[in-house]
């Protein structure tokens, strides 16, 4: 079975850099996975089957799942979720919500350590919701990462429950991966499609063209949904965050 999603946008970028938009997000999570996932309130356990953390929650061990492997059919051990995380944490990464380094605040200065399926991050400053950036982590392979910092953004190469087979401007497609260890996804093939207007993207799901439509009018109520189609309202909380310059200019002075 095909699906067909609508998004607003088709934003392929660098997995490593920081982002909260839905839709980036939707195209990620279809082809890469993290350590851990979050369900409910709560995580559970993704790529790493197991973890602890000592007392002081700086000390994180991480057990991988075995036999794991890439797109590329290259094996998905500690070593290659290390690279990862430490790419993660370097200075060029992290600009993509405007705040340079947004991961490099969590991960910078720590001790990431990798043997066989043994990955051990030990962070510079105790951080007891580390999980919680683990979640965005999503795990690259070393493959890939090269053309990633040469900004090929179709160097998609993850391990997750599809793979790319068609990268453009206003579609992109994937397949199943029949080696996923998640279990075999209910979907042979997906298809996003680009519409920026939310009323297209609402047309497009009233007239079977998608079966998925993303980011519609928030004012958008169930009488106004299209006949068979079920309308999930997600209410997701915006930060805001301002730069203030306090070393010269009008806000110099401290009063």
């Amino acid at each position: 079975m095909s699906v067909t999603i609508a998004l607003s946008r088709l934003p392929l970028g660098d997995p490593h850099d920081c982002t909260d938009a839905h839709d980036e997000l939707t195209l990620y999570q279809a082809f890469y996975d993290t350590l851990v996932r979050r369900e409910g309130t709560g995580f559970v356990p993704h790529l790493a089957e197991s973890w602890t953390v000592d007392a002081h929650a700086r000390r994180w061990s991480f057990r991988l799942r075995d036999g794991v492997r890439f797109h590329d059919d290259t094996p998905l051990d500690a070593e290659a979720v290390a690279r990862s995380l430490r790419r993660m944490a370097r200075e060029d990464k992290g600009y993509t919500l405007g705040s340079p380094a947004v991961w490099r605040q969590y991960l910078g200065n720590a001790d990431i350590s990798a043997d066989g399926l043994d990955l051990t991050v030990a962070l510079a400053a105790p951080m007891a919701d580390f999980l919680d950036i683990l979640v965005q982590g999503f795990i690259v392979a070393p493959s890939a990462l090269e053309r990633l910092d040469a900004d090929d953004t179709h160097a998609i190469c993850g391990s997750g429950a599809y793979i790319p087979t068609e990268i453009g401007t206003t579609r992109v497609t994937a397949c199943r991966n029949p080696r996923w260890f998640g279990g075999n996804v209910a979907n042979e093939h997906l298809c996003f499609v680009r519409e920026a207007k939310a009323d297209a993207r609402l047309a497009m799901l009233a007239d079977g063209r998608v079966q998925f439509a993303n980011a519609l009018n928030p004012t958008l109520s169930k009488t106004d949904t299209p006949a068979g189609a079920t309308l999930h309202r997600i209410v997701a909380p915006v930060a805001i965050i301002y730069l203030l310059n306090a070393a010269r200019g009008p806000l110099a002075p401290p009063r």
